[in-house]
């Protein structure tokens, strides 16, 4: 491994790291009741991550990438509409029952979720207009 490859694995994996700890961070404190303490942190590991990026010379990201990305992307979005599929009609059956109530959290994620498809859907039907 070349001194450049090396420094470039670094760099990348600075920038993946700051991202998640900004995603846990927010989730995270927020979830501990100090949730202004996880938007600053998030701040802090986004605007280090966004640095990571700025500070290197030359490509940190290529067509592989692009290739890892996309297909994480369509396993993330298969996981989450299986996973959809099978939770939410479950609550809603055992909430019909009188076994289960819809909370803030479970009513923010199921809506949540319903976002993310109707925006996969726009933007497939653009997409494949484009194509």
């Amino acid at each position: 491994m070349t001194l450049t490859s090396t420094r470039e694995s670094t760099h990348r994996s600075a920038y993946a790291g700051l991202w998640m700890l900004a995603g846990l961070a927010l989730g995270g404190l927020t979830w501990f009741g100090r949730p202004l303490f996880g938007v600053g942190l998030y701040v802090v590991a986004v605007l280090g991550a966004l640095a990571v990026t700025a500070r290197y010379r030359g490509p940190l990201f290529d067509e592989r990438d692009a290739s890892i990305h996309r297909e994480a992307s369509a396993y993330t979005l298969a996981l989450f509409g299986v996973g959809s599929a099978v939770v939410f009609p479950a609550l809603t059956a055992l909430y019909a029952v009188g076994r289960f109530s819809w909370g803030p959290a479970t009513t923010a994620i199921a809506l949540f979720v319903a976002v993310i498809y109707v925006v996969y859907g726009v933007t497939a039907m653009v997409l494949s207009r484009r194509h």
